[in-house]
């Protein structure tokens, strides 16, 4: 290979490089692809069939996170006209307080669902070393204000009855006599209630009482039990 046949291919390796450069850079990161998928739910009520949901994650608005190309992806998910928007954490890549104010001109094209808008923090949400609850503050407003119901510190309580009744009877083909074989059943009251005590602890406590009886050996048979649950979170990743 003489030096003018190496300069032209050293000059064509260059070219590629830079042209595989950019499109990782500035081309490739800013594809929207919208992805469908089927959502089977067991017990889902009827009125629910046929509903759409978006799920809108890793929005990191920032340095890194052309602003332009999430209003634009944002005004695409608008034109789904989704029943529901989950919102599923990472809304900026905090640097400075310019992210919360770049964040709400972002979220003024935000798809908000027909029947329902909801959100969650990530770890991104709470500042630098994801260690600040003012960030985390901040964000919350910023999504509220937008239209969002911001699942955080809240209570959230759930009571539930169950009855079971079972009645076995014997006729004779007369039906002068009948015989009583079976007649017995359980009753349960349930209640939870959940609240995250801070950012990282959440407390559940449960409650149940129940009652097992046998009518046709006079029994009845009550117990409560309560159990209390404390569950720590560890935030890890990039």
């Amino acid at each position: 290979m003489n030096r003018r046949r190496f300069l032209a291919v050293g000059a064509g390796a260059v070219a590629a490089a830079a042209g595989t450069a950019v499109y990782a850079w500035q081309i490739e990161p800013y594809w929207l692809d919208v992805v469908r998928r089927p959502m089977p739910l067991e017990n889902l009520p009827a009125s629910l069939e046929g509903r759409t949901l978006l799920q809108v994650s890793d929005v990191h608005v920032g340095p890194r996170v052309s602003s332009d190309y999430l209003i634009r992806a944002f005004e695409a998910g608008r034109a789904l006209a989704p029943d529901f928007v989950a919102y599923t954490g990472d809304f900026v890549s905090y640097r400075s307080p310019h992210e919360i104010v770049e964040l709400a001109r972002v979220l003024r094209a935000a798809p908000r669902g027909r029947l329902g808008t909801v959100a969650s923090l990530g770890n991104h949400d709470y500042g630098r070393n994801w260690q600040s609850i003012s960030v985390a503050d901040d964000v919350s407003r910023v999504a509220t204000d937008a239209g969002m119901v911001v699942l955080r510190n809240d209570v959230r309580t759930r009571l539930g009855i169950q009855q079971t009744h079972n009645t076995t009877y014997v006729i004779d083909p007369g039906g002068l006599v009948q015989s009583r074989l079976q007649d017995n059943g359980r009753r349960a009251f349930n209640l939870t209630a959940d609240s995250n005590l801070s950012e990282t602890i959440n407390l559940t406590f449960q409650g149940s009482h129940v009652i097992t009886f046998d009518n046709n050996l006079n029994h009845k048979f009550a117990q409560t039990i309560l159990s209390v649950v404390l569950q720590l979170q560890l935030f890890g990743g990039k």
